[in-house]
């Protein structure tokens, strides 16, 4: 693909949260892209493994509901898929930082494999409503992995474990990935039929990150859910 003249840009209402808070407003922007030379990396979590991607980067002035806005973009170097990463605009910034995709029944196969191998997975593609323990429909591809696999293994015994980032009171993160957790049992149990006697649900707030809560990436590798298997010898 090449970047050039942007008759508009429309970002829909995530992006428009971003800009300045207009959650249920469409934000058009319109001006021209000037690719920046050379090349430039950036890091994503995919299906919660960090991988570093090529990115294409361009910037520009536009016009945005009546005022001129300097902005600039990172694009996924991809031509069959040339997604949106980051945008700065003014004193406004969106970063995608976790991308969560179905890929032919392999997430499942991932999820056995490590269950089988280390005892532990976690589970890509959990999403909750922010601050509550409210899951998304998106989270449905990946529950239904998990209950797949919890069917293929009955003599398995797992728990569902929450953990947060360090965003809040400790004491609150802890109800909420306690509360999450139990969506996710909850959820197996009810829509995938997963035995009750099979599974059980732990929060554990912020008490195990797995990379510091310093960055946007540290903190979006936190708040996570994984599955546990109950194995001999190992905790």
């Amino acid at each position: 693909y090449s970047l050039g003249q942007v008759d508009g840009v429309d970002f829909g209402t995530g992006m428009a949260g971003a800009l300045g808070g207009l959650m249920s407003t469409r934000v058009y922007m319109r001006g021209t892209l000037t690719p920046t030379p050379g090349s430039t990396h950036m890091r994503l979590i995919v299906n919660g493994r960090r991988v570093t991607v090529p990115v294409a980067q361009a910037h520009g002035s536009f016009e945005m509901q009546g005022r001129k806005v300097d902005g600039e973009f990172f694009v996924l170097d991809d031509a069959q898929h040339p997604l949106l990463l980051k945008v700065v605009v003014g004193k406004s910034a969106f970063q995608m930082i976790r991308v969560d995709f179905p890929d032919g029944g392999s997430v499942a196969k991932t999820l056995a494999a490590e269950l089988a191998s280390r005892c532990r997975a976690e589970i890509p593609g959990v999403y909750f409503d922010f601050g509550t323990a409210d899951l998304r429909p998106e989270s449905s591809d990946a529950l239904a992995d998990v209950g797949r696999v919890m069917t293929a293994h009955p003599d398995w015994k797992l728990s569902v474990e929450g953990h947060t980032d360090a965003i809040g009171a400790a004491g609150e993160n802890l109800a909420l990935s306690q509360r999450r957790a139990e969506a996710v049992k909850t959820t197996l149990i009810t829509r995938y039929r997963v035995p009750p006697s099979q599974v059980t649900a732990t929060g554990f707030g912020q008490t195990k990150p797995k990379e510091p809560n310093t960055t946007i990436e540290g903190r979006a590798r936190n708040r996570r859910v994984e599955l546990v298997r109950s194995c001999p010898g190992r905790s």
